[in-house]
């Protein structure tokens, strides 16, 4: 019993730790973008239609991971720090799959350039342009069996072969991807939309976000957003 009440303790001061640090980084956020009059992260971008398209279903019970039939998505490629519009940075790719989510709402899912290996695949990466190496969601997305990553490998600008990496409750830590099928975009993107992607509160179905990823990821967009008065 004491043991489970210093587990669970433990517990509760990395969650409230973990909350701190969001709301540090949603001030960090919104000042930067108080100062832009633009979105904190990622201003730069472009939208595109694309095909979202399982050839191997994963097998998950994850709905949009299973689907056989190709599915319309909308996608946008964005550069993190923004700083110009060419050179180095951390290249973003943002999917939105139209009634994906749970309660029948978009659902949406963030990626970003990292490495593929174990631990690199949490590693933000910089690349020179778009579509070049690996992308993955960064953070785990919890599952009825455990956890799991998500990658895109660019082939192109236009076209991701899409992957799946997942770890059981048991495991330390998974090191496999399963190629599952391809992302293909309808042509390069060349103009922007003023979009918000919700993953945290708006994944696929039989997907969440873990509770210290709300935890950390919430509070920061949300005092990002009211201090830049972006809302």
């Amino acid at each position: 019993m004491t043991g489970s009440r210093t587990a669970a303790a433990g517990g509760a001061l990395c969650l409230l730790a973990v909350r701190a640090g969001g709301i540090l980084l949603g001030a960090a956020f919104g000042v930067t973008a108080a100062l832009r009059r633009d979105k904190p992260l990622h201003p730069i971008g472009a939208v595109v239609n694309a095909t979202w398209h399982v050839v191997r279903p994963a097998g998950l019970g994850v709905p949009l991971l299973d689907a056989g039939q190709p599915r319309r998505v909308l996608v946008r490629l964005s550069r993190a720090a923004s700083l110009t519009h060419s050179g180095w940075d951390i290249m973003g790719l943002a999917l939105r799959a139209p009634g994906a989510a749970a309660d029948g709402r978009d659902a949406d899912l963030l990626f970003a350039t990292t490495g593929a290996g174990p631990w690199t695949r949490y590693v933000l990466l910089p690349r020179r342009t778009w579509g070049v190496g690996d992308y993955t969601t960064l953070l785990p997305l919890a599952w009825r069996g455990g956890s799991l990553v998500l990658r895109l490998h660019a082939r192109s600008v236009t076209e991701y072969q899409v992957s799946v990496s997942t770890r059981g409750h048991l495991e330390d830590h998974s090191t496999l991807w399963t190629v599952i099928g391809r992302l293909v975009l309808d042509s390069p993107p060349t103009e922007d939309q003023p979009l918000r992607f919700r993953p945290a509160a708006s994944p696929p179905a039989g997907l969440t976000a873990p509770t210290w990823v709300r935890a950390l990821r919430q509070p920061a967009y949300q005092a990002a957003r009211q201090l830049a008065r972006l809302d």
